[in-house]
C-alpha cells in the first residue's frame, strides 16, 4: 500500500520494511516494561489487539490522505511520513510477545518452554498469514479485503479475551507462578548475550535478503515469490523454536552458551554447504536440469495451473507440471529450511541465557526481541545498500559465513587444534566458494554461440545481458526484458507517430533495451524524450556496450532514475505521447503502473490530444482498466503480446503519416521486417470490443487483479 504513494524502488521498499521492523522492536521494549509494571496484563493485551484493529480500520483513509498530500517527496521526507503511518500499529504489534510471555509463564512456570512455544506459534501464524494473505485474500478479494480480515481477527481476539477472562477458573490463575532459578545461572553474563542477539539478528536478515535475491532470479519476482519465500523462512524459524523448547525441557542442565555458539557455527556451515553443493551440482551434474526448468518460464506459479490450459498428455509433462506448481517452495526449502531451523532454535536459547531473575520474563523477552530487531534493521540496510551492490551475492554470502564462523572463537579452551581446524576450514571455503557472478552465470543460458555476456549486480538486483553484433538479449532479475532488434517496439512507435503528428515532448516509462526510445527520437519534430527508469544497475550494465553508449548519449534524451508513478506524482509537466513498457503485469509491484488510479494520473500528464501507448501481456483486464479512464482505447494485437492506444479525444488516423520518414532512418533489412511486423497487427476497437471485456474486473490500487493473478485466472477459467 505504501509503495503506491512512495515508490516501489529498492530505496522505498527498504525504508518501509526497516521502519516496520523498528516499530516492532520498540514495541517489544515497551511491552516488556508494561508487562512487569501492570498487574492486569490480559486487559492490556486486549486493549493492544483492539488498538491494532482500530488502526487497521482507519489505515485506508489515513494513507490516502497522507499519500495525496505527501506523495513524490524526497526519500528522507517520505521516510518520516512512513514512520508516522507505521509507528503506532507496529509498536502495538511488538508489545504482544512480551505481554503474552508474562501471561503464559504464570501458567506454565517454565520460562524457556513459554518463550519457545509462543515464538513457535507466533511465527507459524506469520508463515500461514503470508501464504493466505497473498494466495487467497489479496488474490480473490484485494488488499482492502486482506486488511479487513486482519482487523476482524484483531477484534475477535480482543472480545474473545474479554469473554474468557470473566470465567471464574481464569481468575484463579492471576496469582504469580514462578519457577525455580535456572540451574545454569552461573554461566551467564547477561550483557554479552544482547550483543549476541544483535549479531545473529544482523546475519539472519542478511541471509534472508541474499536468499531472496537468488531464489527470485530462479523463479522470477512475482507477488507470490516474496510470500512463499517468507513463509518457508518463518516456518523454519518456528520449527527451530519448538524443537529447542523440547530440548531445554528435556535437558535443563545443558550448557546453553556452548549450544548457542554451536548453533551459530552450524548455521554458517549449512549455508556454505548448501550453496557450494548447489553450485557444483548445477555445474557438473544433471541437477542443472531443475535450474533450467525453473528459469524457463516467466512467472511462478504458472497461471496455467489454475486455468488448466496445459495439455498433460504424457507422464513427463505431468512431472514438469507438478514441479512448476511447487518449485518456489522447492528452492526455498533447499536453500533455507535447515539454516532457518537452526536460527529459530537460537531465539528461545538466547532468551534463556539472558534471563536474569524470576519475575522479569517479559522484560527479558522484550529486550532480546528489541536487540534482535535492531540487528535485523541494520543488517537489512547494510546488506541492501552496501554489501550486495559492492560485493555481490557470492561475496556477501561468504562474508556472512565467515562472520558466523567467528562464534567458534567463543569456545573455551580455544586450543591449538581448534585454531588449526578453523584456519583449515576457512582455506577450504575460500577455494571452493563460487566467485562473483558465477551463480547467476549458471542460471542464465546464452541465447546462442558467440554471444558476449555482460553482468552487473547492484541495489536494484541482477542484470545479465548478452550481445552479438546488433542482437541483444536482456534479463532483469531473471525476467527476459526487452531485446534487440525490437521490431515490435519500433512498429508501436511508428503507429503512434501516425496519429500524434504534432508531438514534441515524449515520456517513456521503462527503458527496456532502448527500442522505444531509439524509435521515438527518429520522429520528426521531437524536441525531447524523457525516460523514467527505476533501475540504475540496468543502465550501468548497458553503458559497458558501445551500442548503448551511443544510444544513451543522444542530446535530446533525458534519463531520470525514479519510480514511474513517483515521478508523475511530483511533476506537473504534460506530454504529447506517453509510452509505457515497464514490466509484465504479473511482476511484483506491477499494479502500481497498471491500476486505474495510475492511468488517471497519466491522463493528467497528457496534452489535450495526447495519447498513452501501453504495452501489455494481458488484454481483458487491461482493456477494462484503460476504458474506465479514457473515452477511446484501441488494442493492437501482435501475438503473444500487444499494445494499447488510449486517449480522452477520438484517435485520428487521417493526419500526416510519418511512417516512411521514420522507416527510412533504419537499415533496409530492418525496414522490411518492420513492415512485415506492421502487416501482422490486428486493431480492435468500438462497442463490440468493449462489450467483450465488460465482465472483467478493473485493476485498482487496492484491487491488484493482474499482479495477484490467481484470482483472475480462476475467473477466466469459469468465464
Amino acid at each position: 500500500m505504501l509503495t503506491v504513494y512512495y515508490g516501489s524502488g529498492m530505496v522505498s521498499v527498504t525504508l518501509i520494511v526497516s521502519i516496520y521492523m523498528f516499530g516492532l522492536g520498540v514495541g517489544a521494549l515497551l511491552g516488556g516494561y508494561f508487562a512487569e509494571k501492570i498487574k492486569d496484563r490480559i486487559k492490556i493485551y486486549c486493549l493492544v489487539e483492539l488498538g491494532i484493529g482500530c488502526i487497521g480500520i482507519l489505515s485506508f483513509p489515513v494513507l490516502q490522505y497522507l499519500g495525496q498530500h505527501t506523495a513524490g517527496s524526497p526519500y528522507w521526507i517520505a521516510g518520516c511520513y512512513q514512520f508516522l503511518f507505521l509507528s503506532l500499529p507496529t509498536i502495538l504489534m511488538g508489545m504482544t510477545l512480551p505481554l503474552l510471555t508474562k501471561i503464559f509463564n504464570r501458567i506454565l512456570a517454565n520460562f524457556s518452554k513459554t518463550v519457545s512455544v509462543l515464538y513457535f506459534v507466533n511465527t507459524l501464524g506469520a508463515a500461514l498469514g503470508a501464504l493466505l494473505g497473498s494466495y487467497v485474500l489479496i488474490s480473490f478479494g484485494g488488499l482492502d479485503t486482506a486488511i479487513h480480515v486482519a482487523v476482524g481477527i484483531n477484534l475477535v481476539l480482543a472480545f474473545l479475551i474479554i469473554f474468557l477472562r470473566e470465567k471464574p477458573e481464569d481468575k484463579k490463575e492471576t496469582a504469580p507462578k514462578f519457577f525455580a532459578a535456572d540451574p545454569t545461572s552461573k554461566e551467564k553474563a547477561q550483557g554479552q548475550f544482547y550483543w549476541f542477539v544483535f549479531f545473529t539478528g544482523f546475519l539472519a536478515i542478511g541471509y534472508e535478503i541474499v536468499w531472496f535475491r537468488i531464489i527470485t532470479v530462479l523463479v522470477k519476482p512475482s507477488a507470490y515469490t516474496f510470500s512463499s519465500i517468507l513463509a518457508v523462512y518463518l516456518l523454519g524459524i518456528a520449527i527451530g523454536s519448538y524443537l529447542m523448547g523440547r530440548l531445554l525441557d528435556k535437558f535443563p542442565r545443558i550448557k546453553k552458551r556452548d549450544l548457542f555458539l554451536s548453533l551459530q557455527v552450524l548455521v554458517a556451515v549449512c549455508v556454505a554447504g548448501l550453496l557450494i553443493s548447489y553450485f557444483y551440482l548445477t555445474l557438473k551434474t544433471s541437477f542443472s536440469f531443475l535450474t533450467k526448468l525453473s528459469f524457463s518460464i516467466p512467472v511462478h506459479p504458472p497461471p496455467e495451473i489454475i486455468s488448466h490450459s496445459w495439455q498433460l498428455d504424457t507422464f513427463k509433462k505431468l512431472l514438469v507440471f507438478i514441479y512448476w506448481t511447487g518449485d518456489i517452495f522447492f528452492w526455498s526449502i533447499f536453500f533455507m529450511l535447515i539454516p532457518t531451523v537452526l536460527m529459530g532454535a537460537s531465539f528461545p536459547l538466547i532468551a534463556a541465557l539472558a534471563f536474569e531473575k524470576n519475575g522479569q520474563e517479559a522484560r527479558t523477552v522484550g529486550r532480546v526481541y528489541f536487540f534482535n530487531i535492531l540487528g535485523n534493521v541494520l543488517g537489512g540496510l547494510a546488506t541492501g545498500f552496501l554489501l550486495l551492490p559492492i560485493l555481490g551475492t557470492e561475496q556477501t554470502f561468504l562474508l556472512f559465513i565467515l562472520m558466523g564462523g567467528l562464534f567458534a572463537l567463543g569456545f573455551k579452551p580455544l586450543n591449538l587444534f581448534r585454531k588449526a581446524g578453523i584456519v583449515f576450514a576457512v582455506i577450504l571455503l575460500l577455494i571452493w566458494f563460487p566467485k562473483k557472478g558465477q551463480l547467476y552465470a549458471l542460471m542464465h543460458t546464452p541465447p546462442g554461440p558467440d554471444y558476449k555476456a555482460y553482468f552487473e549486480e547492484g541495489l536494484e538486483g541482477v542484470i545479465m545481458t548478452y550481445q552479438k553484433n546488433s542482437s541483444v538479449v536482456n534479463y532483469i532479475n531473471g525476467h527476459s526484458h526487452g531485446g534487440r532488434p525490437g521490431y515490435a517496439f519500433y512498429t508501436q512507435v511508428i503507429e503512434a507517430a501516425s496519429v500524434a503528428t504534432a508531438a514534441k515532448e515524449i515520456l517513456v516509462i521503462g527503458y527496456g533495451t532502448g527500442s522505444i526510445t531509439e524509435a521515438a527520437l527518429k520522429i520528426p519534430g521531437i524536441k525531447k524524450v524523457t525516460v523514467i527508469e527505476i533501475n540504475k544497475t540496468l543502465i550501468r550494465n548497458f553503458k559497458k556496450m558501445p551500442l548503448f553508449q551511443n544510444l544513451l548519449s543522444t542530446p535530446r534524451l533525458e534519463m531520470i532514475f525514479d519510480d514511474g508513478r513517483r515521478f508523475l506524482l511530483r511533476s506537473n509537466k504534460k506530454f504529447d505521447l506517453i509510452f509505457m513498457s515497464p514490466l509484465r503485469t504479473t511482476t511484483a509491484y506491477a499494479n502500481n503502473l497498471y491500476s486505474r488510479q495510475f492511468f488517471q494520473l497519466a491522463a493528467q500528464h497528457l496534452q489535450p490530444h495526447g495519447i498513452l501507448v501501453a504495452w501489455t501481456d494481458e488484454y481483458e483486464v487491461m482493456s477494462q482498466t484503460l476504458a474506465s479512464v479514457f473515452a477511446n482505447i484501441h488494442l493492437y494485437l501482435l501475438n503473444p503480446e500487444g499494445f494499447f492506444f488510449a486517449s480522452s479525444l477520438p484517435i485520428n488516423y487521417k493526419g500526416h503519416n510519418w511512417s516512411n520518414v521514420i522507416l527510412h532512418q533504419f537499415s533496409e533489412y530492418d525496414h522490411k521486417i518492420i513492415l512485415t511486423t506492421k502487416s501482422r497487427l490486428k486493431r480492435l476497437k468500438g462497442p463490440r470490443f468493449l462489450n467483450y471485456i465488460k465482465d472483467f474486473p478493473v485493476n485498482q490500487d487496492w484491487k491488484p487483479v493482474g499482479e495477484y493473478y490467481i484470482g483472475l485466472e480462476w475467473m477466466k477459467k469459469n468465464y
